[in-house]
């Protein structure tokens, strides 16, 4: 527990230098973050062992956030150019690379990838930076609350075949404490950063990430589950490798960017 504190404590410092150095430095902390969690969930479900698909995914990965940021008319071209280059490589491998390894490949880019480059696009929105903040405290309220409240009172199981540990009254508290943490923010950067905040949209988005925070960490786990790992990795001390980190981040990420470009929270 203590080297988890550590290490989360050491994250968020992190996390408010490179908020505090603005949308370069988000853009390119975003990436390496991709492609760490990549290269983990390659790993464990297996692609890793063909060291072709690996960086085929790493090279386009690269490629599919540089045009999606800065030349997103060309997105529709780079995925023809990924698709054709990655079914190709089970032609050039005379077949060693199977179809169901190409397609764990092709998950990974969209499960990584297509999801986290929301939030440096979401960083170039008004409001921007204060709108990333609020996808992490999304997933990491929901998961706090749910753990104590799980914990505390928990006694229903949620979904014990996939994840033991986890109950409705969890699930629930989750929800409730990410409401309650959405709304403080909100008041304070009404009142410190002179931010207007629609409350009821505020607590409708607040629901919404719970509710997908807590389906992406169902996600991982069935993933970790069909694949025999307890985490996807070991950078972080305590709390296991970058994927185990930006499972939920991945989901609510897309979330919140399509929700505030139709419904503005902050103006």
């Amino acid at each position: 527990m203590k080297q988890r504190i550590i290490t989360g404590l050491l994250g968020v410092i992190a996390l408010i230098a490179i908020l505090m150095l603005g949308e370069v430095a988000v853009s390119i902390a975003v990436l390496a973050v991709i492609l760490m969690a990549m290269y983990e969930l390659m790993s464990s479900v297996e692609v890793r062992k063909e060291k072709a698909l690996c960086i085929i995914n790493l090279i386009f990965a690269m490629l599919f956030y540089g045009i999606m940021l800065y030349k997103p008319e060309y997105t529709y071209l780079m995925l023809y150019l990924y698709a054709i280059t990655i079914l190709s490589s089970m032609v050039f491998s005379n077949g060693r690379i199977k179809f169901s390894l190409v397609a764990l490949a092709c998950v990974s880019m969209i499960y990584v990838l297509f999801m986290l480059v929301h939030i440096p696009l979401i960083s170039k929105l008004r409001f921007g930076i204060f709108y990333v903040i609020l996808i992490l405290f999304g997933a990491i309220a929901t998961d706090t609350f749910a753990y104590f409240t799980g914990v505390t009172i928990g006694k229903h199981k949620l979904c014990p075949v996939m994840s033991p540990k986890k109950t409705v009254e969890g699930a629930i508290g989750g929800i409730i404490g990410a409401v309650a943490v959405f709304v403080i923010y909100g008041i304070i950067l009404n009142r410190y950063a002179g931010v207007n905040v629609n409350y009821a949209l505020l607590c409708v988005l607040a629901f919404l990430c719970a509710l997908v925070s807590e389906i992406g960490d169902l996600i991982a786990s069935v993933i970790k589950r069909q694949f025999g790992i307890k985490d996807f990795g070991n950078l972080l001390p305590g709390h296991g490798g970058i994927m185990d980190r930006v499972d939920s981040i991945s989901v609510v990420a897309p979330l919140v960017f399509y929700f505030i470009t139709e419904f503005p929270v902050f103006f």
